[in-house]
């Protein structure tokens, strides 16, 4: 993918991400947007790991790219 519809996808994510949200995704969670799903999310709490549904949605019905139709998502209890 070239840098500038790389630049685009990016910005075409990070608006729909802020129209959901009202913030500003953080750089992982474009990645995951750009570049598909983590098998595990390595990710501290407080940084956006609920919003990773974003990710997968915006893939999934935006970019038209080839995602689960399922996702589970499954935080560890404290």
């Amino acid at each position: 993918m070239s840098n500038s519809v790389t630049a685009l996808r990016m910005n075409q994510f990070s608006e729909f991400f802020k129209t959901a949200t009202g913030f500003t995704p953080y750089r992982w969670q474009v990645e995951v947007a750009l570049n598909g799903l983590f098998d595990v999310l390595p990710i501290p709490t407080g940084l956006g790991k609920t919003e990773v549904v974003l990710a997968w949605a915006w893939r999934l019905l935006v970019a038209k790219k080839p995602e689960p139709l399922h996702l589970v998502f499954c935080p560890p209890m404290r």
